[in-house]
């Protein structure tokens, strides 16, 4: 099928915040499910009232608006998701917010605290951050990068304190909804309490939204270009440089990661690229933070996955819907975009009182005598080894089945299940987003899944063999990628710009 167009589809609903998702036929369960979210749980909330009293009235309530604050040493330096930045931050109470300030300023005077000259403009200002959104929608999410400027004190500054509030009106026009969260976080005061305190969860989805969003709109130093028409070429383009940019800040933080180690004095330890080492995880360890090494893998797997890497598998319309609802769904859904999740029965025989455990997202993963569930989000999977096709496995089938639909439930867009078997032409749908691990050494592919050690060289070989027109040149596995840009003769410093720039 030829090309919808969907990048100016998406154009089209951007600026109410709607969805643009193409759908086989209107009579789908797929199209029923998606349409009921939209209608039940979005809406565009407009205001009917007259009243333009102030600068910052309910006429400017168009959506949503979203007031995020901070603290004043910190600033946005990247701000992703379905919104526009807003240039009034003059006003920042609305009539009905007036009375609870009006209430938390006597509690205030209660306990010797003066509030005679707030809110000051001046401090709000500066610290305030005002994006619209929109429509009202519970799966639309922002994401920030901050910078941390020089005014900080050490001494003084032992929190950073962040306050959004979020404003909309009912579907009616009329009444305005107002609510406000306050979240507190310590300063770290080490190079160890930093990394310790890092979420590996949080720390992929900001710099893997901000790669996709350079995916589809180049770096910011880049002249604006109308995107209504997809270009292939210009989509290319802009995905290679997207991975560049990946690259770079892997390369970056591994660099920065490696001279910390070296000034606090473990430069006796070994730091050679790969190969350098006899441990299939200590060079690794070395050249990169452990607290982040879950955060390394599903980086990797959005670089080689198609929001990031082209490929025959998925359309450009397939990768234009996956980019948009990348950039506006919450961490869980992000995660599962990121990289697919495996589970299989936790024996060799698959009895049905065996529990399904999780297994890496690899290729050397797919063993004649399992059965896998896989989840990634838009897709879900039931692949059968060529050894379990016989009917009296059906019932681990539906089960694994049964697993993943009561999991995606609830999910929007609603996900396609597949039940694949080894050897059809459709069982690429699957393969193609698991890492490459065929190709890494045989003691790195058993230190990452150690249940290998229980397969035999002529198993083994016949794992591997699988895989024999497996072009390594235009897909790397995990650790030569990584080796690629970590390594000290890596030009990638130079070759892209960080994420974080």
């Amino acid at each position: 099928a030829g090309s919808l167009g969907l990048q100016a589809y998406q154009a089209l609903v951007d600026p109410s915040g709607g969805y643009a998702l193409p759908h086989d036929s209107f009579a789908s369960s797929q199209f029923d499910f998606n349409l009921e979210y939209i209608l039940s749980q979005t809406f565009v909330a407009r205001s009917v009232s007259n009243d333009s009293s102030s600068s910052f009235s309910m006429n400017d309530i168009d959506g949503c608006v979203v007031d995020v604050r901070m603290a004043n040493f910190l600033s946005p330096s990247h701000v992703v998701g379905a919104m526009e930045i807003m240039d009034n931050t003059k006003e920042t109470m609305l009539p009905n917010e007036r009375a609870a300030f009006a209430t938390g300023a006597s509690l205030a005077a209660k306990h010797g605290i003066a509030t005679n000259n707030l809110p000051s403009m001046e401090h709000v200002e500066e610290t305030l951050t005002r994006v619209r959104m929109g429509r009202y929608d519970p799966l639309s999410t922002l994401s920030f990068m901050l910078r941390v400027d020089e005014n900080i004190s050490q001494e003084e500054d032992k929190y950073a304190f962040f306050q959004c509030t979020i404003r909309y009106l009912e579907q009616d026009g009329k009444t305005l909804v107002t609510k406000v969260s306050t979240h507190r976080l310590p300063i770290a005061r080490s190079i160890h309490d930093f990394l310790d305190s890092m979420d590996e969860e949080v720390v992929p989805i900001v710099l893997g939204k901000e790669a996709v969003f350079r995916s589809i709109v180049g770096r910011e130093d880049e002249e604006a270009i109308d995107v209504l028409v997809a270009d292939t070429d210009r989509v290319e383009m802009l995905a290679f440089e997207a991975q560049k940019d990946l690259d770079n800040t892997i390369h970056r933080i591994s660099g920065a990661y490696r001279l910390i180690g070296l000034e606090v004095g473990t430069s006796h330890r070994d730091f050679l690229e790969e190969g350098g080492v006899s441990s299939a995880h200590s060079s690794l360890g070395f050249a990169f933070p452990p607290e982040l090494a879950d955060a390394l893998h599903r980086l990797f797997h959005l670089r080689r996955g198609s929001m990031l890497s082209p490929g025959p598998v998925r359309s450009m319309d397939d990768r234009a819907e996956i980019r948009n609802l990348f950039l506006r769904l919450p961490l869980e859904d992000c995660l599962c975009m990121m990289a697919p999740s495996l589970w299989s029965p936790s024996t060799v025989d698959m009895s049905m009182s065996a529990m399904l455990d999780p297994i890496p997202s690899d290729t050397m993963t797919l063993w004649d005598n399992r059965i896998i569930a896989a989840d990634h989000h838009d897709g879900l999977f039931v692949w059968s080894g060529k050894a379990t096709l016989d009917e009296r496995y059906d019932p681990i089938r539906e089960r694994c089945k049964a697993f993943l639909l009561e999991r995606s439930k609830t999910r929007f867009p609603m996900p396609q299940l597949h039940m694949l078997f080894e050897g059809d032409s459709m069982s690429r749908r699957f393969t193609s987003r698991l890492a490459p691990s065929h190709a890494d050494p045989p003691e790195q592919q058993i230190a990452h899944f150690p249940q290998l050690d229980a397969l035999s060289a002529t198993e083994m070989s016949a794992l591997r063999d699988k895989f024999r027109f497996y072009e390594e040149s235009t897909d790397a596995s995990f650790r030569r990628w990584f080796w690629s840009i970590a390594g000290a003769s890596s030009n990638a410093r130079y070759t892209g710009m960080s994420l974080c720039e």
